[in-house]
């Protein structure tokens, strides 16, 4: 058994040029609670989509200076608030603006008491939604479409609390808040830098663009959560292949971040492929198996396994975790110690049962992997040796990479069913230990 508290790689990988490509969702609602862990998830949702546009997709200018889009999404929300509350001024508290990827702006009723002329308000509220626009959307940058979000998703609240007081002025002549926003800004792509490129009579050619505006509408469970089925809705790549344009037609939106999608665009060298996951250390466990020693097991830190998995927005942890470890003389009990961590100590017990379950799922893993000759081979001994036979031949007969892959492929198995040979019983948390920094806490029987 091997302890890695502080383990570390050397070699150097490959990361893509990048050049950032916007989108920008837009939540109008009346209800709004800052909470910091709904704007991570938010955008962790979003970063699965920039990791597939990054490492999945077509470059730009193929063939020449290439690069790769690197879509950013950012939110705003869109508060609407009276002015006043029983002749009150209301209480309009400062939002968090610590992140250059999200805004909130408060935005005037329509139906506030003190409005006298509701096209003057609504070119008001107009004109602040545009303002945090801008803020979010600075103009002039040297990026693909100028640095404005090519692609737009609006969610638009229809709950009585915001349709009743004519917030949103449907019925008006001249369009509601939603709609004058859209107009502004499919002129403003056109005329601002966003374009459609294409390879035309062997040239790259560009054409300028109004950009994709998807709009959902519903009563709103909450900002957070609307913010979600926003960015899903409208980044999906089979939303933005086949974007149906209200009538017959089907138009093909993608093009704003890459001219194609799928494995065909993978590169295998490039960095984030191979980088190790954020980790305060690792124990691995080998065991001899026909005079050689392979790894049958990994164990993460607690702080790895009880982590929120934001994707690209995790805690960075330095807990050690394996900074000491010992095995009993009958190599049925591990322990695992963490300097820098409340669970000072884990217990581990042998399972035998696991290495039952999984060799009767080999021949399974072997179909779900594609190993064709190796299921022959399988078959071919278990007609004529038996089960045991087959198994232990074949599973010995695979190469050492293989073997660690079928005891821990969360793809076959599930991420929480993977082969453990041995198992948590019991940890020991400072508290337990009667004399910090001794080994006294350690049962005399392990």
């Amino acid at each position: 058994m091997v302890g890695a508290p502080n383990a570390a790689w050397t070699r150097t990988f490959e990361d893509p040029v990048m050049s950032g490509v916007y989108s920008c969702m837009i939540v109008i609602v009346d209800k709004f609670e800052f909470n910091s862990r709904a704007l991570y998830q938010i955008r962790s949702t979003a970063e699965r989509y920039k990791n597939l546009y990054k490492y999945f997709s077509a470059p730009w200018n193929a063939g020449g200076s290439e690069f790769q889009a690197d879509l950013e999404n950012k939110i705003l929300v869109c508060q609407l608030t009276n002015q006043t509350d029983q002749n009150t001024p209301t209480n309009r508290p400062e939002v968090y603006k610590g992140y250059d990827w999200f805004r909130h702006v408060y935005v005037d009723r329509l139906d506030d008491k003190s409005v006298k002329n509701t096209d003057t308000a609504l070119d008001g509220m107009l004109d602040s939604l545009k303002k945090t626009f801008f803020e979010l959307f600075p103009t002039g940058k040297a990026l693909p479409h100028s640095g404005i979000p090519p692609i737009l998703g609006i969610f638009s609240d229809i709950s009585p609390s915001v349709n009743l007081g004519v917030a949103w002025g449907r019925d008006r002549v001249g369009g509601s808040l939603v709609d004058k926003f859209v107009d502004f800004y499919e002129s403003y792509a056109e005329e601002s830098g966003v374009v459609k490129s294409y390879v035309k009579d062997g040239a790259i050619t560009t054409e300028a663009r109004k950009g994709y505006v998807n709009e959902i509408q519903g009563v709103a469970e909450s900002w957070s959560a609307e913010s979600l089925k926003l960015v899903d809705t409208t980044l999906t790549t089979g939303n933005l292949i086949n974007t149906h344009d209200g009538y017959t037609n089907y138009v093909n939106n993608l093009h704003y971040i890459t001219s194609g999608i799928g494995q065909e665009w993978a590169n295998a060298n490039a960095y984030r492929f191979n980088i190790p996951p954020s980790s305060g250390g690792r124990v691995f466990v080998f065991e001899k198996e026909n005079g050689v020693f392979n790894c049958i097991q990994t164990i993460e830190t607690p702080s790895d396994r009880n982590a929120d998995h934001y994707i690209g927005i995790r805690n960075e942890y330095n807990d050690r975790y394996g900074h000491s470890v010992a095995i009993s003389n009958n190599s049925e009990i591990i322990s695992v110690g963490s300097p820098y961590i409340d669970t000072a100590c884990e217990i581990f017990e042998r399972d035998d049962s696991e290495i039952t379950r999984m060799y009767n799922r080999l021949r399974d893993w072997l179909v779900h992997k594609e190993l064709t000759d190796k299921v022959t081979r399988y078959d071919t001994l278990l007609d004529s040796d038996g089960v045991s036979v087959a198994q232990t031949t074949v599973y010995n007969e695979l190469s050492p990479s293989e073997k660690f892959d079928l005891r821990q492929d969360q793809g076959f198995w599930g991420r929480f069913n993977t082969i453990q040979t041995y198992k948590p019983i019991y940890d020991y948390s400072y508290s337990d230990v009667s004399i910090t920094g001794t080994w006294q806490f350690i049962p005399n029987t392990f």
